[in-house]
């Protein structure tokens, strides 16, 4: 398994949804409607918003003006895997809801790794790990002083998409703050 992590431009845009399309939720269909999207949208429309071909437009629209960012983890010309990542302020989802915000975050100082989502066949083998090493090495040599992340607090919860403690743990992240259903670590890069 040679895995090449490639940031998402327009370019790439159909990788990204033909990844969506038919791979990212093959083994859980009620996911499909996804296109990761959940922190680029406010909590109300998230939760109506759930007509697949409308979530994916809007997911390609975000692409191609650069609102959507992350990294595509590719296995030779196949895409195995996504990463969403951003600086805070860019995240609707996060910068409005009481339970992410913190009085630091101002443009340019907190990156945040949202999620990831990991084709089934390729679950278990360290490409989220490989994508927070990328993710943190970018927002350090971008200027950024921390980057954030939101671990669910139930680690038996079966969709694990914000990453497990025990894996920022293992790359450097401290418990910064605890909130009612995640809790809120982060790395320093200075």
């Amino acid at each position: 398994m040679n895995i090449i992590l490639k940031k998402l431009t327009p370019e790439l845009c159909e990788d990204f949804l033909n990844y969506f399309d038919n791979v990212a939720f093959s083994d859980h269909e009620e996911w499909a409607y996804c296109y990761c999207l959940e922190c680029h949208l406010d909590k109300k429309l998230n939760e109506t918003m759930k007509d697949k071909n409308s979530r994916r437009e809007l997911a390609r629209a975000f692409i191609e003006r650069g609102v959507m960012q992350g990294y595509l983890a590719y296995d030779e010309e196949k895409v195995v895997g996504w990463c969403n990542t951003d600086d805070k302020v860019n995240y609707r989802y996060l910068y409005k809801d009481e339970e992410y915000v913190t009085e630091d975050a101002e443009k340019g100082k907190i990156k945040v790794v949202y999620c990831y989502d990991i084709a089934p066949a390729y679950r278990g083998k360290g490409i989220a790990g490989l994508m927070l090493e990328k993710a943190c090495a970018d927002a350090k040599e971008e200027g950024f002083e921390c980057v954030e992340v939101y671990p669910f607090s139930d680690a038996d919860f079966e969709w694990q998409y914000h990453g497990t403690t025990t894996m920022y743990e293992r790359h450097g992240f401290e418990e910064f703050s605890k909130r009612k259903w995640f809790t809120i670590m982060r790395k320093y890069l200075k």
